[in-house]
């Protein structure tokens, strides 16, 4: 008699099959949930690098600008849009990834500057990036503070 019981009270204490296949459904979800969002910090996280590379092409160019006379200046004006090659050893590991671009105005006592870079992103899609700058033919303060 006591035998029969103990078997009819395991018998009892069981999950169904429903029962696990919902708790094994609940468990996939959760899952799937976490993975996808892990993909997706990823992909944010290497949209950033990307984006943080190209911020470094266009810095990297405006301070080799920045070290050029008016010549010089007249130079690159004279070109018109031209592409150029990202200088830095940390620049060229991924040079290859990006299309940089230079536009320097032919104006006569100042150089309206813009840089653009283009490259794929993890998504396949192009993206780009502009900077917008002036260089004066005597400084900075020359051309804000002059009397016209």
């Amino acid at each position: 008699m006591q035998v029969q019981k103990r078997l009819e009270n395991t018998a009892q204490s069981g999950f169904t099959l429903v029962e696990v296949m919902v708790g094994m459904f609940l468990l996939a979800v959760v899952f799937t949930s976490a993975f996808g969002s892990y993909f997706l910090g990823m992909r944010i996280v290497e949209d950033a690098r990307e984006e943080l590379r190209a911020s470094q092409i266009i810095q990297s160019e405006l301070e080799a600008m920045r070290t050029m006379n008016w010549a010089d200046m007249e130079e690159l004006a004279a070109l018109g849009t031209s592409q150029f090659s990202p200088q830095g050893t940390f620049i060229q590991n991924f040079a290859n990834d990006y299309i940089s671009y230079r536009y320097v105005s032919n104006d006569a006592d100042k150089k309206r500057v813009v840089i653009w870079v283009w490259w794929k992103n993890s998504r396949g899609t192009y993206t780009f990036q502009i900077f917008n700058t002036v260089f004066t033919k005597n400084g900075i303060n020359d051309y804000y503070y002059r009397q016209v």
